[in-house]
């Protein structure tokens, strides 16, 4: 690491003094082009100035200031400026002449723009686009609603957004998907920060927690609904939430926020951004959060109590370079997880001294861009509550992409791309077990896109990508075709269809860890992935195999009355002498089979079925959409959505395949009715024996039916399969109005028509992890002169049944609401102070099961801007 920060020093020093001498050289060719920026006669800071030479290529780069003031040095030429700013409509000035020593004056008056549907979007398409004129369900949360929200997460920010489903998991915890489908992990959204997966490596797990920037470097969030497999690939089959940062370029100062609040909650953030050259500019951020977590009910099965405190820490350098019209960006990051609890679909770890990091390197010339980065981890100390085993988990995923695109004069836009990814699992033998020294998955996948004009205001789009998978048989074709077409400006209609998959992740195809136990017995609950095989059952024993601990020699018949001695000696650890009483044989005792619950903790009666658990395989979505985007008159903005999906091979959560066998407690009461009374008789059947679905009386497992699998054991096994299809259909409206320059309401309604489905209908139980019904609805006041604003927001989420691993049962309809103000401090240059109120009527829930319970939190912040 020392030499990564020598050779980046090095760069910076080499390429500042060549960037002091070259100007030294020219100053005599140079002039000045210099204006102020209003809007209505206000100042508008922070506006983005770009010097273009007449063949549309960038020269210079600058940002006006507080007054609204831009200054940029050029040699002699000719130029054309573009000045952009969030809220505001593009505007341009063409034909600049520039003589040396001379200086050129041009001012702006930027029409306000309220709509973030006209500004740019790169998410849709992978390339530079009006998100107003995409083939997508695109929506875009702007660098205005990002500095006036209090947000203890960068996911915060997405909140509201239609079609949108944000679970609080804790004080600073979230999961996000869109339209459904979501899960504790949320492997099927893939989560971008300036264009790097932000998911852990081998886990695929989408941890909000561990985003690294902070709220001051975001310039906005992106925010694509629905299937995008065409051009992102795995991962993507359910849309892409992309935070994309800031230049320091165009933003710089340095800026420190302070948050402090209920539940112990202190919050520091810093940012810092200069210019080194003309060539080169530095951006540094960094953040520190501790809080203690509302109320949780920890599983029955967790060894320990739970630490409640959070506390984490992140940090990030970026370093642009802009040499002629290439740019290059290296950006460093680290996160730090002192310590917090963090779920899983085996039950609740507790994490302590974790670390997540990455390092970036992209280049973009034109239409071409090619990235390679590498994300990391370091689980420290990390363990289990259920079993107090420690998670190692130093994996690695390295990635490269190249892009490139061209314009066929005009009759279309191609682009087309390279991805590649290689996942380096190392679990130390703890999550992938068994399998650690064959876990590494390879992916590569290649996209061609293309638009091409039918009419005047009318597009095609398509677009193709096929992936190959190391762990799969097949490759995977994704297709995309839709029609876009624009009536009239601000208006635009787009019918698409798209072909999207989700592969297994890395931990569905060798996960090998041990979930739980069942203490005092000894067997174990053991969570494992699925081979490139599969599992079978072997029927070897004049009939199905059953695996002991009692008798772990090999494989038995289906005969359990041989342990009738472990049977009385566990009675009489319990007090209850049987030792008088002659071993039953299988003509006086039978064999049931029963399953453990997750859900209840009982055992239910095994149907029977012993199915082959066949490799897994991507699920696959057919998707067809309709939708429309608008902006009337200038003050109300409309979108909305319709979709239908076509859902098959679903790859289900994990689940006990492994039944377990008892003794049959209706024969066993009456055989034991031959020595004691029937009452008597009939309750020890019933302590020996089980109760099909009581959790107070498990009974005594004796065996488990395990798969012809070298490891298998004795362990009661969860795993995943594939199975069923459904039909669903959903849609995504949301209302923008402007109701003068100050004040504008905002409101959204997304349904979706099914969220459970039976396993009478599909072959085993799937619920959505989702409502069918939600709905958000927001007043916002902006004050853009004296820098005063303040927003209230309510949302309503309806209720739905969650299965997620050990993490079972229902969750409530809830309703939130939440007030912020902010305002500069007068006399105080730079320095603004604000309160917000999240649950405001202190409605306390959860939105997740296993979840805390959420209720009312006051915050303070203070901000410093130079």
């Amino acid at each position: 690491m020392g030499g990564i920060r020598t050779g980046v020093v090095c760069a910076v020093l080499t390429w500042s003094a060549w960037g002091v001498a070259l100007p030294m050289g020219l100053s005599a060719q140079e002039g000045t082009v210099r204006g102020r920026i209003t809007s209505e006669g206000r100042s508008v800071p922070d506006a983005q100035v770009a010097v273009l030479r007449p063949d549309g290529s960038t020269v210079r780069r600058t940002v006006s200031g507080a007054e609204g003031i831009y200054q940029v040095t050029l040699p002699a030429g000719n130029y054309d400026l573009v000045v952009t700013a969030f809220g505001y409509a593009e505007a341009r000035a063409s034909g600049v002449s520039l003589v040396s020593g001379g200086t050129a004056t041009r001012d702006f008056d930027l029409a306000i723009e309220p709509f973030s549907i006209r500004g740019p979007s790169v998410s849709a398409g992978r390339r530079p686009q009006k998100a107003l004129e995409t083939a997508a369900s695109i929506s875009v949360v702007d660098v205005v609603d990002v500095e006036t929200r209090h947000a203890l997460s960068a996911l915060d920010h997405v909140e509201g957004v239609p079609g949108i489903d944000v679970a609080t998991q804790g004080i600073q915890a979230r999961q996000v998907t869109t339209r459904g489908f979501n899960s504790i992990f949320g492997q099927r959204l893939t989560l971008l920060t300036d264009y790097r997966q932000a998911s852990a490596p081998s886990l695929r797990v989408n941890l909000s927690q561990t985003i690294v920037p902070v709220d001051d470097d975001i310039e906005r969030v992106e925010i694509l609904r629905g299937p995008a497999s065409a051009l992102y690939g795995p991962a993507a089959a359910d849309g892409v939430v992309h935070i994309i940062t800031k230049s320091p370029f165009e933003s710089q100062g340095t800026s420190v926020d302070l948050i402090a609040g209920g539940q112990s909650l202190f919050q520091g953030m810093f940012r810092h951004a200069t210019t080194l050259s003309d060539q080169l500019a530095l951006r540094v951020s960094g953040q520190y959060f501790r809080g203690e977590e509302w109320p949780v009910t920890p599983l029955e099965s967790e060894l320990v109590a739970r630490d409640p405190v959070q506390e984490r820490a992140s940090g990030e350098l970026r370093l642009d370079g802009r040499f002629g019209g290439t740019e290059a960006i290296l950006n460093l990051g680290l996160f730090h997880g002192f310590r917090y609890v963090e779920q899983s679909t085996i039950g609740a770890s507790q994490v302590e001294d974790w670390r997540v990091g990455h390092a970036q390197l992209r280049v973009a010339n034109g239409r071409f861009f090619a990235q390679g980065y590498v994300n990391w981890n370091e689980a420290g100390d990390t363990y289990t509550l259920q079993t107090l085993s420690p998670i190692v988990d130093d994996s690695r995923l390295y990635a490269g992409q190249l892009q490139h695109g061209l314009e066929l004069g005009g009759m279309a836009s191609i682009t087309y791309g390279l991805d590649f990814q290689r996942t380096d699992t190392r679990t130390g033998g703890t999550i992938s077990g068994r399998n650690e020294d064959d876990d590494t998955i390879d992916e590569v996948g290649g996209y061609l896109q293309a638009e091409v004009p039918l009419a005047d205001r009318l597009r095609l789009v398509g677009a193709l990508r096929l992936d190959d998978h190391s762990r799969l048989p097949d490759p995977v074709w994704s297709p995309q075709i839709g029609l876009v077409a624009t009536p009239d400006e601000g208006h635009s209609i787009r019918l698409t269809y798209n072909r999207a998959f989700t592969p297994p992740v890395p931990t569905d195809l060798t996960l090998d860890i041990l979930a739980g136990s069942f203490d005092p017995l000894p067997f174990d609950l053991r969570a494992r992935g699925v081979p490139l095989d599969g599992f079978a059952w072997s029927e070897s024993c004049g009939g199905y195999c059953m695996q002991s601990p009692f008798a772990p020699a090999a494989p038995l018949p289906l005969d359990v009355t041989p342990f009738w001695p472990v049977v009385v000696e566990i009675m009489a650890a319990g007090g209850v002498d049987l030792s008088g009483i002659p071993a039953p044989g299988s003509d006086d005792v039978g064999t049931t089979l029963r399953s453990l619950n997750l859900g209840t903790g009982g055992f239910d009666l095994h149907d029977g079925a012993f199915e082959t658990i066949d490799p897994l395989k991507p699920t696959l979505s057919n998707t067809w959409e309709i939708g429309y985007k608008g902006i009337i008159g200038d003050r109300v903005g409309i979108g909305a959505d319709v979709y239908y999906t076509r859902r098959q091979d679903f790859r289900g959560e994990l689940g006990v395949v492994t039944p377990n066998a008892f003794m049959d407690t209706a024969d066993l009461a009456a055989y034991l009715a031959g020595f004691m009374p029937v009452e008597q008789a009939a309750a020890l059947a019933a302590v020996i024996g089980g109760v099909n679905g009581n959790p107070d009386l498990t009974g005594i497992p004796l065996g488990t039916v395990v798969p012809d699998d070298p490891l298998s054991g004795s362990d009661v096994m969860l795993t995943y399969r594939n199975f069923g299809e459904i039909d669903l259909w959903g849609t995504d409206l949301s209302l923008e109005v402007v109701l003068n320059d100050r004040l504008t309401w905002t409101g959204t309604y997304s349904h979706i028509s099914e969220n459970f489905f039976s396993a009478e209908e599909i072959g085993e139980v799937l619920t959505l992890n989702a409502p069918r019904h939600k709905g958000f609805t927001s007043l916002m006041y902006r004050d853009r002169s004296g820098g005063l604003w303040g927003s209230i927001r309510a949302r309503f989420v309806g209720g739905f049944r969650q299965i997620q691993g050990v993490w079972q049962g229902e969750v409530d309809s809830f309703y939130t609401i939440d007030a912020e103000v902010g305002a500069p401090i007068p006399g105080a240059t730079g320095l603004s102070l604000s309160v917000a109120g999240r649950n405001l009527t202190n409605y306390e829930h959860q939105e997740f099961v296993g979840a805390p319970t959420i209720g009312r939190l006051l915050l303070v912040k203070a901000q410093y801007r130079h």
